[in-house]
């Protein structure tokens, strides 16, 4: 069985057993390809699940191509099952910044798929089994519509979902009072884009 070790640098540590780890005042955690920081950290290794608290971030390196990715928000959770990254979500002030694509908005969801990012999701607000929006995750300064650059795109609308097979960008999907924006408007007008995008 590999263990991943981790370095923890903070003001305060505080350890339950070999179950919860909790970090408090510049908290910074390194890991091979993985760095994140924020104010507070809490992390339950009995299911691998780590919370950052204000002020978070995460930077990961892809070992293969190089590439950075860096995710910043108020709070930052990670799910780490058998230590691999599953699934990062930033909440309130969301930001990626990846090599393909940069996001920002309220509340941004990355999936992994063999620790290799597949799909990215940003929406205005989470959403709850019963339907019911989680308004008290966001602040009400923070319900700006998420935003997605891509090359030379700029998508805005209520909920924003990117496609990286393969660590490339295939595609970006834009819904609800859904814009599109092209630097390069010519672009757009080739028989392989779609009627409703070319002029």
């Amino acid at each position: 069985e590999t263990t991943t070790s981790y370095e923890v640098d903070a003001d305060l540590i505080h350890m339950v057993g070999d179950r919860l780890f909790q970090a408090r005042g510049g908290v910074e955690v390194r890991q091979e390809t993985l760095q994140s920081y924020g104010d507070s950290l809490e992390f339950k290794q009995d299911i691998g699940f780590l919370t950052l608290f204000d002020n978070a971030r995460i930077l990961s390196q892809d070992t293969v191509s190089g590439d950075t990715l860096d995710v910043r928000g108020d709070t930052i959770t990670m799910n780490l099952p058998d230590n691999q990254i599953d699934e990062i979500e930033a909440l309130g002030r969301a930001h990626l910044l990846g090599n393909d694509i940069e996001m920002r908005a309220p509340i941004i969801r990355l999936a992994f798929v063999e620790e290799e990012l597949e799909r990215v999701f940003a929406v205005r607000r989470a959403v709850t089994p019963t339907g019911r929006s989680e308004e008290q995750v966001v602040s009400s300064a923070d319900q700006a519509q998420p935003e997605a650059f891509a090359e030379e795109f700029h998508l805005t609308g209520d909920s924003i979902e990117a496609y990286l097979p393969e660590g490339g960008l295939e595609r970006v999907f834009s819904a609800g009072t859904a814009l599109g924006v092209s630097s390069a408007r010519d672009s757009l007008n080739t028989p392989a884009t779609e009627e409703f995008l070319r002029d």
